[in-house]
């Protein structure tokens, strides 16, 4: 038996061959960077799907030898397999010809593998473990193409492959859609939750209760028996800062908890995003926060200005942030009745007089 064939079973059918005999590399590179037309990264393969990222937009990855000019060619038909951080399962088979970063490697399917195929089986968890598990290097893990190259991939009969491959087209296809419907969905719903929050907390939960108006602008009506007081005269107002990010003095990972604005996207906060030094609490800018409160992101184009989350611990925040800490400590229904007001008013900002 010749080193590129198969193990067989008892009746002597091949049930798996190399995968550098199916699909040998393709080592051809040329000169050109991220900025060819058609230039294919890491960044703008799907994980898992086997899919281009339609909105990605091509760049040079840490260690890709494309930033030296250097990239991988494939043609139509090649399967493209990511040997940098495998466990991102990222591969893709080319519709056309191209150039690549040279940390995809371009593998040519023989005339014995459906591309298809190849493409699936590569993509499968325990193709990708397997590959995963081989990997050197802490911060950039690496597969190399001797251990990929010697793992043997089960070859079915050329019809029954492209029967897997199409039947795989069409159903991953129509989970794919479904996906879509579910998003569209989670997106209506995401819109509705909000609308409840802030009638709820402008209308009150009796819909016949009397109104009268705020003298607010973007408030408009509010139940008669309510009363607008700017929120100082019922909260704690203020901000913090950033410590300078060279100093080593200022920064532990295990010092006091510190919050950037990206903690605004969660209802709950008890995570800390850094820590902070003493030395940095004594120094800069940074007030001590006690929970519960409320931190609200003041700066940033909508994925923070204006949304609110409540802050269950002890923590500093820097100045992309305010925090609102009432002074007679209400219920947590109160805190996200105060945060949902400011997470879908984003007037309410200017109009407290922060």
């Amino acid at each position: 038996m010749g080193s590129h064939e198969g193990t067989k079973t008892r009746r002597g059918e091949e049930v798996g061959k190399r995968l550098k005999f199916i699909a040998p590399l393709r080592n051809e590179r040329t000169d050109a960077t991220s900025e060819h037309a058609d230039y294919l990264g890491l960044e703008n393969i799907q994980s898992w799907t086997g899919k281009l990222l339609p909105s990605a937009t091509s760049g040079t990855s840490e260690g890709d030898d494309s930033a030296g000019g250097t990239a991988n060619v494939f043609y139509s038909g090649d399967v493209l397999f990511g040997k940098l951080r495998p466990y991102l399962a990222k591969a893709f088979h080319a519709d056309k010809d191209g150039v690549c970063s040279t940390e995809l490697l371009v593998l040519e399917p023989q005339p014995d593998i459906h591309p298809r195929f190849l493409l699936y089986s590569m993509l499968s968890p325990d193709f990708v473990g397997q590959v995963d598990a081989s990997t050197f290097g802490a911060k950039m893990p690496r597969a190399n193409w001797e251990f990929i190259g010697s793992m043997k991939l089960p070859t079915p009969a050329y019809e029954t492959q492209r029967l897997i491959a199409d039947y795989l087209d069409h159903e991953t296809a129509r989970i794919d859609a479904l996906v879509v419907e579910k998003e569209k969905m989670l997106t209506l719903l995401e819109e509705k939750r909000a609308a409840l929050i802030s009638r709820a907390v402008t209308r009150g939960l009796d819909e016949s209760a009397p109104q009268k108006p705020s003298g607010l602008d973007w408030l408009g009506d509010i139940p008669a028996h309510w009363e607008i007081v700017p929120i100082k005269y019922v909260a704690t107002v203020g901000n913090g800062s950033t410590p300078a990010v060279d100093n080593s003095d200022y920064w532990d990972d295990e010092g006091f908890p510190w919050m950037n604005s990206s903690v605004v996207n969660m209802e709950v906060v008890t995570a800390a995003s850094r820590g902070v030094t003493d030395k940095a609490l004594k120094e800069c800018h940074l007030p001590i926060i006690s929970p519960p409160a409320v931190l609200v992101g003041i700066t940033g184009q909508g994925k923070t200005r204006g949304m609110a989350s409540v802050l269950m611990r002890h923590a500093t925040i820097n100045q992309h942030l305010a925090y609102l800490v009432p002074e007679r400590k209400p219920p947590f229904f109160t805190q996200r009745r105060l945060g949902g007001v400011i997470a879908n008013e984003n007037g309410f900002l200017s109009g407290v007089g922060f």
